[in-house]
């Protein structure tokens, strides 16, 4: 990788043929697929039937990285633990190292007013250590995307996922913090969240309307444990729209 990359580097546009750059392309296109070959759907990526692409997790980025024998490095641009305020939030950035070299980099942001935390009744302290953490995997995915353009083949975002607001040291201190309208109020559709596909465990392959239909309290395990932001969401559209209707039952097709 490293050799095609050097050879590839010293070629420019005013030097290369149509042939030098299809080569090129294609070998690029090759790399992806060898990559994926080795990734397990459902611990290293998951599908999601919305998704244009498959989503890459921090087990996959892992996966790549130690193929590839490339270091990642953390650094925390920013951190903010403000009680008055109520936020806590971190801004890193990951470096991937290879030879000594820093060879891609990536930011990744996570903080206490994303509708996960937010909704979570626990001390903002508790959850330092989580939030730090969401922020160095975002990085490192966020890194690893950029290594022979991975971003074709996967993503890092979830569909309809709720705008999240970066806190910053300045915003805090100026009383400025505020959580978007989109992060607290939007839900998801309920006719997409019942056409929502699993792609693991048990019920692997069917939607959620056809889950709840057999097995209702697995749905509403999944609106309170899915690590899966999308999933967790799409579960608890089906659940709450299904307790809202609990007079008129035949309001949603069940």
């Amino acid at each position: 990788m490293k050799k095609e990359s050097e050879e590839i580097k010293e070629k420019t546009l005013e030097n290369m043929s149509l042939e030098d750059i299809t080569e090129i392309v294609n070998k690029v296109a090759q790399f992806q697929q060898a990559l994926k070959s080795q990734l397990t759907e459902g611990t290293n990526y998951v599908v999601i039937s919305d998704a244009s692409k498959p989503i890459l997790l921090r087990a996959g980025a892992d996966k790549i990285l130690l193929i590839l024998g490339i270091k990642p490095t953390f650094e925390i641009l920013e951190g903010v633990e403000d009680a008055k305020n109520n936020v806590v939030a971190f801004t890193v950035r990951c470096a991937l190292v290879q030879g000594g070299s820093v060879i891609a980099e990536g930011l990744g942001h996570c903080n206490s007013r994303e509708r996960e935390f937010a909704s979570q009744n626990k001390d903002l302290y508790a959850m330092a250590d989580v939030i730090l953490r969401t922020a160095k995997e975002r990085a490192l995915v966020d890194a690893t995307l950029t290594i022979a353009c991975l971003s074709e083949v996967f993503t890092q975002e979830t569909p309809d996922a709720p705008e999240v607001q970066v806190v910053s040291a300045s915003t805090v201190s100026n009383n400025e913090v505020r959580v978007s309208e989109n992060e607290t109020e939007k839900e998801m559709p309920l006719d997409k969240a019942l056409k929502l596909k699993l792609n693991f465990g048990k019920y692997k392959d069917k939607t959620l309307q056809e889950i709840y239909k057999t097995d209702s309290n697995y749905v509403l395990w999944l609106s309170e444990n899915a690590k899966n932001a999308y999933i967790r969401r799409a579960a608890q559209a089906v659940v709450s729209q299904k307790d809202e209707s609990a007079v008129s039952k035949d309001a949603l097709p069940f």
